[in-house]
Order: C-alpha cells, then structure tokens, then sequence
C-alpha cells in the first residue's frame, strides 16, 4: 500500500471525483498499466519497491516511447543522487516523502492530470 502521505492523497482526489487506481508493487504497477492505459491519467511512482523498483518502471516508460504520454510524478523517501534526479528529471518531477504534505500531493497530481500548473 502506498506511503500514509500518498493514501492521504488518494483519499482527497477521491473525495474530489478522481478514480485511482493503486499496486502493491513494480511488476503489479506495470500490469494494472499495460491493462487500462487509457484509465491512467497520471503514474504515482515511488522508487523502493518490492520485485520491480521503480527504476526498472522508469525504464519501461521510456523504453515504450511512453515517457510524456501520462504526467509522471515520483513520490519516494529514496536519497537520490544527481544522476537519478536527472535521470527522473527527463520525464517526471520528484516530490520527497514526508516533506511534501498530502494536500500539495493531491494538488500537484489533480493539476497534472488536468494540465494545469499547481498553486
């Protein structure tokens, strides 16, 4: 299950109508993608993951050509180096677990989904 501040989250882009979809892990994220592509509008990605972290997800994505068809947004607690931030960089944007309240999460993951930019 996600992160308390990510299940948060969920509850208040539920309350506001958004339907979210959710995987216990990588390889059950890739899945519940490659089975509703057109039901996802934005991918929560956290990086420690059990099976398939979220690196190899990110690999996916850009292997498929998939990177920029769904904002991507990478929630994690993970120290990242400056590599991975760049790596991460090219097709998401970061939000650290536990500095980032469940309200600007749920704000920032409504705006990307509408293609706005969050307050």
């Amino acid at each position: 299950l996600p992160h308390p501040s990510g299940r948060a989250a969920m509850r208040m882009l539920e309350e506001e109508g958004f339907s979210v979809l959710t995987a216990r892990g990588g390889t059950e994220g890739l899945s519940v993608y490659a089975g509703r592509p057109n039901d996802v509008g934005l991918v929560l990605l956290d990086l420690s993951m059990p099976g398939v972290d979220g690196f190899a997800v990110l690999d996916y994505i850009k292997a498929r050509g998939l990177a920029g068809r769904v904002p991507l947004l990478v929630h994690s607690a993970r120290v990242l180096t400056a590599d991975e931030r760049s790596s991460i960089g090219e097709v998401g944007t970061i939000h650290a677990k536990g500095v980032t309240s469940p309200r600007l999460l749920a704000a920032e993951i409504a705006a990307a989904v509408e293609g706005k930019t969050a307050a």
